[in-house]
């Protein structure tokens, strides 16, 4: 298969265009913008294959290096068929922005001279095969640009969250200006579907899942209007009604994980006095385990919350869990005050059957008033799980993905969480993954296999050493400073996974998978 590769500096929405000599195929086209190169890939969306050669092939072209360079997003893969060179190619177009302060581009010999366009212009030069259609689908309008990086550079919220946000992206991208340009009803449901295909990919793509399920679910939902309309009037507002049926849909569903996981581990803690949770970052977890606090009103519970680092997302989770916390037992208390008060007010019987006037009824054992400090939280950093496992009856994570095999993808340190605590409890330790099933990655996802890095500066930023010491340590190239978000637990730790529908097996997170897998390719793969 062919890949071709589009650089394109958004940032000053300019299209590089390089006339070249070389290969002889090409030497009578004016612009050989596309950076071709051969790979054996497997599907139809192989990114994993796909992305590794345009780096390549683009510093040979134009002496850019990979440091020089930020992809900003891949754009949607699409067949063509040059009669003329008896190919059929698939494209995989990827667009690159350049980072400030790069080297002067410096052409490959096989290129004689270059200038940067702006993309409509495209179209008017004698280009490779079906160019100005690969820059439609790999640049955006400037909503849906600005949403993507939103995305991107949200590190605080969780999958969900971002699911939610991608929706209101796709409604902003809807009612601004993104799809004026289409003039009939076939083409804007076509970039609608586009844009939603972008979110779904682009976004975040260590949370696709999520975002993935979301997005489809406004597409699929506008899909039963969309074929009943006849102007693009008519259109926006089937769309505009489609997403916000699917922001609506969206509002309970950790709700109901957290009932569910109450209706799990009740029975299972129920003879206990006490029971101990751990967990870490910010996730479904949080409204697990307070759902938990608020009908077990006479048990004892002890939360651990790790951390998280970089992001101390851990301590934002402890922050709203002492906040929730604190209001749930003074409720409790005040509702004990209340009970105690009627009790003294109404007459108890005499022996004799008559109700003396000044004698206050007993307290009844069953009421008595749950301890002060029946909750606890202990905030402690990643590390220091070792030295508070031991009595851990509960680990529960949340999830950003889950795939086809059922294992979880979750914030950093969760697998060490997990194995530690296996290892050292003292009691029979369940492992919980509880996360709502628009987490399941469908099947052949290329997402699974990415690994997030993100900036170096991020872990700097907590060092207790001078800035000038942490600049040496950033820029040094010996040192190489690692912030991984997210890997993966293995669906051989997890006891249960707990979602809305409640409990699931493997085999249903098989199927959900699947299903999810033909959904997207019956929206998405004809675009």
């Amino acid at each position: 298969m062919k890949a071709v590769n589009n650089i394109s500096q958004q940032l000053e929405d300019m299209t590089l265009t390089v006339q070249g000599r070389t290969p002889e195929i090409f030497a009578h086209r004016q612009i050989v913008t596309a950076f071709i190169c051969t790979f054996q890939g497997s599907s139809f969306e192989d990114f994993r294959v796909a992305i590794f050669k345009p780096w390549h092939e683009v510093e040979e072209a134009t002496s850019f290096a990979c440091d020089e360079l930020t992809l900003l997003h891949a754009g949607k893969p699409h067949r063509l068929l040059a009669p003329d060179l008896s190919k059929r190619w698939t494209v995989f177009p990827f667009a690159f922005v350049l980072k400030p302060n790069t080297k002067p581009l410096h052409l490959h010999w096989k290129h004689t001279e270059h200038r940067f366009v702006q993309p409509e212009e495209v179209e008017t030069y004698n280009t490779v095969p079906d160019l100005d259609i690969t820059l439609w689908r790999t640049l955006t309008g400037p909503d849906t640009a600005e949403g993507l990086k939103e995305l991107r550079e949200d590190h605080s919220s969780g999958a969900r969250s971002l699911a939610t946000k991608a929706v209101r992206i796709l409604l902003i991208s809807v009612t601004g200006a993104d799809l004026d340009w289409s003039s009939n009803v076939v083409s804007y449901w076509r970039a609608f579907r586009l844009v939603a295909w972008h979110l779904a990919v682009n976004g975040r793509p260590s949370m696709g899942a999520a975002i993935e399920r979301a997005v489809l679910r406004a597409v699929v939902l506008a899909s039963s209007g969309i074929s009943k309309v006849s102007t693009v009037d008519a259109a926006k507002e089937v769309l505009i009604d489609a997403c916000m049926q699917a922001l609506k849909e969206r509002a309970l569903g950790r709700e109901r994980v957290a009932q569910q996981f109450v209706s799990y581990i009740s029975p299972l803690a129920a003879s206990q006095r006490a029971v101990t949770f751990l967990t870490l970052s910010i996730s479904c977890a949080k409204l697990c385990v307070l759902e938990y606090a608020r009908q077990a009103k006479h048990q004892a519970i002890h939360i651990i919350v790790l951390e998280s680092r970089p992001g101390f997302e851990g301590v934002r989770m402890a922050l709203d869990l002492n906040q929730a916390i604190l209001s749930l037992l003074a409720a409790e208390q005040q509702t004990e005050q209340q009970q105690q008060q009627q009790q003294q007010q109404e007459p108890s019987p005499t022996a004799n059957g008559s109700i003396p006037s000044s004698f206050p009824a007993p307290a009844s054992a069953s009421t008595s008033a749950p301890p002060a400090n029946r909750i606890r939280i202990t905030l402690a950093t990643d590390a220091s799980v070792g030295c508070l496992a031991h009595d851990v009856d509960f680990v529960i994570l949340g999830s950003d993905r889950i795939n086809h095999s059922g294992d979880a993808s979750n914030k950093v340190g969760s697998l060490s969480a997990v194995l530690t605590t296996r290892a050292i409890s003292r009691k029979p330790v369940q492992v919980i993954v509880a996360a709502e099933t628009e987490k399941i990655s469908r099947r052949g996802s290329p997402h699974d296999a990415l690994v997030e890095k993100n900036n170096s500066d991020e872990v700097a930023a907590a060092w207790p050493i001078r800035e000038e010491e942490k600049r040496m340590l950033v820029g040094s190239g010996v040192v190489e400073i690692v912030n991984i978000f997210f890997e993966w637990v293995g669906s051989r730790y997890v006891d249960a996974y707990v979602t809305e529908r409640g409990v699931i097996r493997r085999e249903d997170i098989v199927r959900q998978s699947e299903v999810a897998a033909r959904e997207w390719a019956e929206v998405f793969e004809n675009l």
